[in-house]
C-alpha cells in the first residue's frame, strides 16, 4: 500500500534502552527529501554532548523481490559513510535469492559505498516458508555497534538469548576482579563493606543485560535476596580470613590473600548462578522473570 512513514521520527520506550530513528521510505521520486531528513537528524545527534544520543548504526533496507539496487539506496549508504556510521544492508522479504546478495555487494563496492555486511531477512512467516534471518541480523548489529553500546542492544533485543548472557558475563568478570582487589584490605572485616556495593552493581548490570527492568525498591529487595543466599554459604570461611587479619605480620597477609581469593571466587559464582537462573527461566517460560518470581524462586535455585 501507501508508504507509512511520511517523515523521519524517533521511537522510544521507557522499558527498552534503545532508540530507533525511522526515516521515510526510499521512494525514488522523493529520495532527496529522505537524504536531507537523515542528514538533519545525524547533525542534530552530533550536536548532543551525551554519547547515548548519537546515531550508532543504520539498517538500509533493499527489497529482495525487486531484484534491483537503486541509486538512492547506494547514495544513502554513502551518506552514512561520510558520518562514519556503520551500515548494515538488510534484504527484506527475502526469497532465498543468494545471487541477489552478491549483486548488491558488487554494486556497492563499485560505487564505493562501504557497508558492514549484507543480511537477507524474511521477518514474517508465510505458508511453507518460515521467518528467517532475524538472528543473523541481531548478531551482525551487535558486532557492528561500538563496544560501549553493545550491552544496551543486547538487553533490548529478544531474538538471541545467548547475546544477553554474553553481555551479562562481562559484568561478572569485572566484578570478580574488583571484589578480589577490594578484599586485600588488611583491616579485619573492612572488606565486607566494600564488597556489597560491587556485588550489588553486578546484579543490577546482569538484570539490565537481560532487559529486566526493576523499580528502586525491587532492586534493593533483589540485592537483599541474592546476597543473603551468598552470605549463608560463605560466612564461615570469610570469618576465618578476617580473623587471621588480627594476627600481625604473616596472619594479616594470609588473611588478606584468603579473603581476596574467596571474594573473587564467590562473586563469580554468585554472578554466574544469577545468570543461569535468569537464562533457565527464559528458556522455560519464553520471558524474563518478574521481580516477585526472582524473590520467590532464586533462593531454592541457588541452593
Amino acid at each position: 500500500g501507501r508508504p507509512v512513514t511520511q517523515q523521519a521520527q524517533w521511537f522510544t520506550s521507557d522499558s527498552v534502552p534503545l532508540r530507533i530513528l525511522d526515516t521515510r521510505g526510499l521512494e525514488a521520486k522523493d529520495y532527496a527529501i529522505t537524504l536531507n531528513d537523515l542528514r538533519f537528524e545525524i547533525e542534530n545527534c552530533r550536536a548532543q554532548k551525551d554519547a547515548k544520543d548519537q546515531l550508532h548504526l543504520a539498517w538500509v533496507y533493499i527489497s529482495s523481490p525487486s531484484s534491483r539496487v537503486q541509486d538512492c539506496e547506494v547514495d544513502i549508504v554513502r551518506v552514512l559513510n561520510k558520518y562514519d556510521i556503520p551500515a548494515i544492508i538488510v534484504l527484506t522479504k527475502d526469497d532465498d535469492d543468494e545471487e541477489f546478495a552478491q549483486i548488491v555487494g558488487q554494486i556497492m563496492n563499485e560505487r564505493r559505498a562501504a557497508y558492514t555486511t549484507i543480511v537477507p531477512v524474511r521477518a514474517l512467516a508465510k505458508p511453507k516458508r518460515p521467518s528467517a534471518g532475524l538472528e543473523d541480523l541481531v548478531v551482525a548489529t551487535f558486532t557492528a555497534l561500538p563496544a560501549a553500546h553493545r550491552n544496551a542492544f543486547a538487553a533490548a533485543q529478544k531474538i538471541n538469548r545467548d547475546m544477553n548472557k554474553s553481555a551479562a558475563e562481562e559484568y561478572v568478570i569485572a566484578a570478580s576482579s574488583a571484589a578480589a582487589a577490594a578484599s586485600v584490605i588488611p583491616i579485619p572485616f573492612a572488606d565486607m563493606a566494600t564488597l556489597a556495593p560491587i556485588q550489588a552493581s553486578m546484579l543490577i548490570g546482569i538484570s539490565n543485560a537481560f532487559g529486566l527492568t526493576l523499580e528502586r525498591a525491587q532492586i534493593m529487595q533483589l540485592i537483599t535476596t541474592v546476597l543473603g543466599c551468598l552470605a549463608l554459604s560463605v560466612a564461615g570461611g570469610w570469618a576465618l580470613g578476617s580473623l587471621l587479619k588480627f594476627i600481625p605480620g604473616p596472619g594479616t597477609v594470609i588473611g588478606a590473600v584468603l579473603n581476596a581469593t574467596m571474594a573473587g571466587a564467590m562473586t563469580q559464582t554468585l554472578g554466574k548462578t544469577y545468570i543461569r537462573f535468569v537464562y533457565s527461566f527464559m528458556e522455560t517460560h519464553g520471558r524474563v522473570p518478574t521481580a516477585s518470581e526472582i524473590f520467590e524462586i532464586f533462593p531454592s535455585f541457588y541452593k
